[in-house]
């Protein structure tokens, strides 16, 4: 009820957690795509907002909520390492004990101010896959940087840093923290590039076929682990030789290809900025939807949300000059004798809430799909295509990639057009 959670913020001292912000406002959203499009990772957000004023007493029915108490050294006369900090704060209201994140924050301070306290992890916690539960203070030593934030600060720390944050007895704060760089690592390659190598490997290679011994449970295993056997020599000996020859057949490249597919999955539509002269297929579908309400003299019911379909025919001649709306928002995958271009520019802002979008073409287009990604950022006109012996290939191939939202175009009468860098 929201009375209850005025309560709640008011006299117990919560904390108000606005989840995945960039799904409703688009503000939010231009900022997580344009950093997804940099980083070539996903980009989340949340927003918090935490009361300022008297830390509040422990009321048990909300534990979770209340003020987390550090212990008596934060109140040491410890100075700061910040300008902007003055040392000997008393603290006002705390959303969360302190903690690591197995995901890189950038802090951006919207209102009132915050203070942060940011502690060393040790060697086992840094750059951690998971995320922790609550700390103690007692186990994560001194802070190695204080610092309060104010409106239009910026604070970034990597995954591992153990970081607390609270309010003073003078302001509230809203702040939003947006993240990146989870599980994006060396191990998350690896999980795509062993598996697919064994797959290949397996069938070139007899000796991977092989049964393994029948006594190896005699002499592998915990169990055996200091036993002296010869035979556990010779096993892990075949082991490590086949790992040799395993690491002779890494698919490098379909292993980045796998992750890229995965990323266009899970990431927010490609964020695409038109001028008066470039169009997509949705600024021509929310054109369209616009003169036929204006036609039918009644206000659409159609917000944008769901685009009115576009015939691309209409628009996309030889002469129409295009280019990708991004190469970050699509992958060319090859597989077998056919081409996948997969893409993310028919995804919605909330997670997965549609499958996995991508276009089928057959290997004659692959010269035209690379010249593409190569002349990006150039506007290239559609008779340029590479590798199609007909027009009505290229146009074809022109016409389903602009459908699908991947491709821009300049101006409506592009014939008559410059090119443009």
């Amino acid at each position: 009820q929201q009375k209850d959670i005025w309560d709640m913020f008011t006299n117990q001292g919560a904390s108000l957690r606005v989840y995945h912000p960039q799904e409703f406002d688009d503000e939010i959203y231009k900022v997580c795509a344009s950093l997804q499009e940099f980083f070539n990772c996903v980009v989340g957000c949340n927003i918090y907002l935490t009361p300022g004023g008297s830390a509040p007493s422990r009321d048990p029915k909300y534990p979770w909520h209340s003020f987390y108490k550090t212990g008596p050294s934060h109140s040491s006369s410890s100075s700061s390492s910040s300008s902007k900090d003055d040392g000997d704060v008393k603290k006002a209201n705390q959303g969360f004990a302190p903690h690591y994140d197995d995901v890189d924050v950038f802090i951006l301070q919207l209102e009132g101010r915050k203070h942060w306290e940011l502690f060393a992890p040790t060697p086992e916690q840094s750059l951690p896959r998971y995320s922790s539960g609550n700390l103690e203070r007692d186990e994560i030593g001194e802070p190695f940087k204080k610092i309060a934030l104010e409106q239009g600060d910026f604070l970034y720390f990597p995954r591992g840093i153990i970081h607390q944050a609270f309010t003073d007895q003078n302001l509230h704060s809203m702040h939003a923290t947006i993240s990146t760089m989870q599980r994006w690592t060396y191990r998350d390659y690896l999980a795509k590039a062993i598996p697919a190598a064994l797959e290949i490997i397996f069938q070139e290679d007899i000796s991977f076929r092989k049964a393994l011994p029948i006594d190896m449970f005699v002499f592998m295993g915990a169990i055996n682990s200091d036993h002296e056997d010869e035979r556990r020599a010779l096993f892990e000996k075949k082991i490590k030789g086949l790992f040799s020859k395993l690491l002779t057949h890494i698919p490098y490249d379909a292993a980045a290809d796998q992750m890229a597919v995965d990323f266009l999955h899970d990431s927010l539509p490609a964020y695409t900025v038109n001028t008066p002269l470039t169009c997509t297929v949705d600024t021509l579908s929310k054109t369209a939807a616009s003169t036929s309400s204006k036609k039918a003299k009644r206000k659409s019911l159609n917000k944008g949300n769901a685009p009115v379909p576009a015939d691309p025919s209409d628009v996309i001649n030889l002469f129409s000059r295009v280019r990708l709306v991004s190469p970050s928002s699509s992958r060319i995958v090859l597989m077998d004798d056919a081409i996948f271009f997969h893409y993310n520019t028919q995804n919605t802002r909330n997670f997965h809430e549609v499958p996995p979008k991508y276009l089928d073409f057959p290997p004659e287009a692959g010269p035209a799909l690379e010249f593409l990604f190569d002349s990006y950022p150039d506007w290239i006109p559609v008779s340029s295509l590479p590798g199609l012996d007909h027009n009505e290939d290229k146009l074809e191939v022109a016409r389903v990639l602009f459908s699908a939202g991947t491709l821009q175009m300049y101006s409506m009468n592009s014939f008559t057009s410059p090119s443009m860098k």
